[in-house]
């Protein structure tokens, strides 16, 4: 009940517009966008949509409609927050892990490091670093 859904989505011309972000303010939701030249902000979800497309398809193998489709996926995504231990929650489930998290029970979010990013942010910061040396010299 005091939920406030997120919409976040990269800055394509579709996501900007007012007919758009009206139709997002009417269903109470919120939206959020990547910053600026910053494609690797999608990353996280893009990569969870990719582990659910894969999941439907072992789980759902099987669909002959558009309205099968649509059950196929929400009892995937469902599965993967209710059903689905992960090794990185310690065999807990992700409802299960946000729900501790919600009760102040775990700090941290047992993440692995993307070595990946911390490259391009690596490569980022370097850049900077050349830029101001141009500059002051």
């Amino acid at each position: 009940p005091t939920a406030h859904p997120l919409f976040h989505s990269d800055r394509g011309f579709q996501f900007t517009r007012a007919p758009f972000q009206n139709q997002l303010k009417k269903q109470g939701m919120m939206q959020s966008m990547s910053r600026v030249g910053c494609c690797i902000d999608n990353g996280p979800m893009e990569g969870w949509q990719g582990l659910i497309k894969e999941m439907r398809v072992v789980l759902h193998s099987q669909v002959a409609s558009y309205d099968e489709l649509n059950e196929s996926i929400c009892k995937t995504i469902d599965y993967y927050i209710n059903q689905d231990p992960q090794k990185r929650f310690n065999g807990l489930t992700a409802g299960e892990m946000r729900q501790e998290a919600m009760k102040g029970n775990i700090k941290n979010c047992p993440i692995a490091p993307n070595h990946r990013i911390e490259k391009y942010w690596q490569e980022i910061h370097e850049k900077k670093i050349k830029e101001a040396k141009k500059i002051l010299s």
